[in-house]
């Protein structure tokens, strides 16, 4: 099927879903699912940007017992970031789920090919109100708020990155052990 881009409509909806995350239960879902309706809405913010997608997902991956909004809101801010990291000329997105060796735990990393952070500013992007972004662009709390998320979910999200070379994030969640792959049979 063809992907399509999001409604306006939608796309709010789909925010304020987002951001009113926290409090609810926990599910078993399927973090690449997750993870593509987020591509999807965002799908018209990659095109205008002239942003390329690569993913690389496990085939088999254990399901991930999250409350869904809220890595859903770290999908969102993870990737509009690596978006907003590349220039007007485009640049790829890297996305890879794998899961440990021991099926215990997933890591979900988002990568650009942008310009990187510079080692000063990488100790502080998960503070509440930093930002590198211009004034009027960012409010500097969306990476502090996927820390806390991903925290709440006895997990962490790190970086790596160099000037230069590009940012990756990568969330490690801890899984259930049941077969994703084979419950979508």
């Amino acid at each position: 099927a063809a992907a399509r881009g999001c409604t306006n409509g939608e796309f709010i909806a789909a925010t304020v879903e987002a951001t009113n995350a926290g409090g609810r239960e926990a599910e078993a879902i399927d973090l690449r699912v997750a993870l593509d309706s987020t591509l999807q809405l965002l799908g018209p913010h990659f095109a205008d940007r002239r942003v390329r997608v690569e993913r690389n997902y496990d085939a088999e991956l254990p399901l991930g017992t999250v409350d869904p909004s809220a890595i859903k809101q770290v999908f969102l801010n993870l990737l509009k970031n690596a978006a907003d990291a590349l220039d007007e000329t485009g640049g790829t997105v890297r996305i890879r789920v794998a899961s440990s060796p021991e099926r215990r735990s997933v890591e979900v990393s988002v990568a650009d090919n942008g310009p990187g952070i510079d080692a000063e500013l990488r100790s502080r992007i998960f503070d509440p109100f930093f930002t590198t972004k211009p004034a009027g662009r960012g409010t500097g709390l969306g990476l502090a708020i996927c820390r806390r998320i991903a925290e709440s979910h006895r997990g962490t999200l790190e970086v790596e990155t160099a000037p230069g070379e590009g940012a990756a994030f990568t969330l490690r969640l801890p899984m259930e052990t049941t077969n994703a792959a084979a419950d979508r049979t």
